[in-house]
C-alpha cells in the first residue's frame, strides 16, 4: 500500500512538472524598453574641442559678439503651390530688423564657453548617426536664434530654432553647428531661459 502510494505522488509530480516547463517555454519574451530604439539618437557627451578650441572653429573664432535674441516668426515662401515655407532672421533692407525682437542678449564670455560646449561636445553614442540625421531647410516658424557679428556690428551667421518643428536653419546653409541629436534641443532651450529668452520656446508654430 505504501509503495503503491508513492507511486501515485510519483506519477503527479513528473505530470505538474511537464506542464510548468510547457507553460514557461510557451510564454513570450518581454516587450523591449520603450527607449530602447530611441536611446541611440540621444545625446552623449562626446568632446570634439576643448574650450580653447573656440578661438578655431567658425563661426566662434570670428564672432566680435554673439548675442542669443527671441522674436515673431518671420515667414519666407519656398513654394506657394506646395506651401513650402522657410523661417529666417527678422531682415528689413537686408538689415536685421530688431523693432521686432521680443528678447536680446548678448553673451558673456563665460556663456559663450557653455553654449560652445553644448554645441559641439554633445553628440550620439553612436558616432555614424551624424551622417544619417538631417535636417530640413523648410517649414520653419524661426523664433529664436543664435547670431554672430563681426567687428562692424554685421551679423554673417546665424543658427535659427524652431522649436515646435525641432529643427533649425543656418547661415551661411553649410556651416557646422555640431550634431542635433535629440536633447541637444531641450539643452539649447534651457541655456536660453537660463539668461531670459522665454519667447519661442513652448514648442508652438
Amino acid at each position: 500500500m505504501r509503495n503503491l502510494i508513492l507511486l501515485v505522488c510519483l506519477i503527479s509530480f513528473c505530470t505538474c512538472n511537464r506542464h510548468v516547463q510547457k507553460s514557461t517555454t510557451a510564454l513570450p519574451p518581454p516587450p523591449p524598453a520603450i527607449n530602447e530604439e530611441y536611446s541611440k539618437y540621444d545625446c552623449w557627451f562626446s568632446p570634439r574641442y576643448n574650450i580653447g578650441d573656440k578661438v578655431r572653429v567658425f563661426p566662434f573664432n570670428k564672432a566680435y559678439k554673439i548675442e542669443i535674441a527671441s522674436f515673431p516668426a518671420s515667414i519666407k515662401w519656398i513654394d506657394s503651390i506646395t506651401g513650402l515655407y522657410n523661417g529666417d532672421l527678422p531682415l528689413k533692407n537686408k538689415k536685421i530688423d530688431y523693432t521686432v525682437f521680443k528678447e536680446r542678449l548678448i553673451l558673456n564670455n563665460n556663456q559663450i564657453d557653455t553654449l560652445f560646449n553644448i554645441l559641439f561636445n554633445y553628440g550620439f553614442k553612436n558616432d555614424g548617426l551624424d551622417r544619417l540625421i538631417g535636417h530640413s531647410y523648410c517649414c520653419l516658424a524661426t523664433k529664436n536664434a543664435i547670431i554672430f557679428y563681426d567687428k562692424r556690428g554685421n551679423y554673417f551667421a546665424y543658427i535659427g530654432f524652431s522649436f515646435a518643428h525641432k529643427d533649425y536653419i543656418t547661415f551661411p546653409q553649410n556651416i557646422d553647428f555640431g550634431v542635433f541629436c535629440n536633447s541637444k534641443y531641450g539643452m539649447i532651450k534651457a541655456f536660453m531661459a537660463k539668461h531670459g529668452i522665454t519667447y519661442g520656446l513652448d514648442d508652438k508654430e
